[in-house]
């Protein structure tokens, strides 16, 4: 990411700004060095979150690819069933005429040999 190269990252633990010896004339100093160290630690501690932060955004960027994707495959699958509903339908349509012709053949022989004018 855009800090990994930064000179600080290199520096975990810098160096005192000028070496600190006892006596309240150093005091400044030594609240210096103490804030610079805290500086680079909270720097680090930035670097860290931003680095998790492009992870997370590298899996977030992966999640919605396959999101698309399932969404493509749920378009086709979608299709795929309307279309074997449609299907069902029409063979359902086509045995019911079937059965309907049946039933009227049945009924016509039947009327023909039993109901007729037969001359005996």
């Amino acid at each position: 990411f855009f800090f990994r190269n930064h000179p600080v990252n290199a520096a975990m633990n810098p160096e005192p700004l000028l070496p600190v010896e006892g006596g309240s004339g150093h005091r400044g100093l030594r609240s210096l060095n103490d804030s610079q160290r805290v500086v680079a630690d909270t720097q680090q501690l930035g670097i860290g979150v931003i680095e998790q932060l492009g992870s997370q955004r590298e899996v977030l960027h992966g999640a919605v690819e396959r999101q698309a994707e399932m969404a493509t495959l749920l378009a086709r699958s979608s299709q795929l069933l309307r279309t074997m509903l449609r299907r069902a339908n029409w063979i359902k349509a086509i045995l019911l005429f079937i059965v309907g012709v049946l039933l009227l053949t049945i009924v016509l022989i039947g009327w023909h040999k039993w109901g007729g004018n037969h001359s005996p």
